[in-house]
């Protein structure tokens, strides 16, 4: 049977619930570690007990949604080279820990094959190619040029120095300024909150 919350008498949410089942958990686990008496003598209640917390995937944009967007960061850039990071996520469909980690050759010929886009390894431990048409490419090589030249800095998975494609200053590009690009952007276009994974999923819609 649920419970009510006494304060609306409305069903508890699932935080509520699990919040309980958790307090519930660590004060059984807790009386008997103390060696009292009332403990019960096996275990009552186990890891899935606890209800599993919703956790909606990001929604992609509509197709307006994601123009006008567009238009901001091609137009109307804040930070012109975080913009152009946020075309590319889009484009490709990229993880923001993904397209930051992006090497300066990231872009690989294959014969009879076009332009492929190398990807590093990600939240998945592997790495994958995706193709590239010309607009894409013109948007990589618009990249190098905004780009600052520096010297290889360690890479965060290969223990070794790299020339990555997003550096700035003589540091690589940040996740906080590719987000405050995109919390600008969305605000010119008049637009609610988006994040950089809404773009990866944006992108896997429009391929469906």
């Amino acid at each position: 049977m649920e419970a009510v919350n006494a304060k609306n008498d409305e069903l508890i949410t699932v935080a509520d619930r699990s919040r309980r089942v958790l307090a519930l958990m660590g004060f059984l686990s807790e009386i008997t570690e103390w060696g009292w008496a009332e403990a019960p003598p096996r275990k009552l209640v186990f890891r899935d007990d606890n209800p599993k917390l919703p956790q909606p995937l990001p929604r992609y944009l509509p197709v307006d949604v994601d123009r006008r967007l567009t238009e901001v960061l091609t137009q109307r850039p804040g930070n012109e080279l975080a913009a152009a990071a946020l075309r590319l996520q889009r484009a490709c469909g990229l993880r923001i820990g993904e397209l930051l980690d992006l090497e300066l050759d990231c872009v690989h010929e294959l014969p009879e094959h076009g332009s492929w886009l190398k990807i590093p390894l990600g939240k998945l431990e592997t790495e994958r190619m995706v193709p590239l048409d010309d607009e894409i490419l013109t948007l990589i090589d618009h990249i190098t040029e905004l780009r600052c030249h520096g010297r290889p800095m360690p890479h965060p998975r290969y223990r070794r120095r790299a020339q990555f494609l997003f550096t700035h200053h003589g540091r690589r590009l940040s996740q906080r300024a590719v987000r405050d690009e995109l919390d600008r952007a969305t605000h010119v276009a008049g637009l609610d909150h988006v994040t950089p994974h809404q773009l990866r999923h944006t992108y896997a819609t429009a391929l469906v």
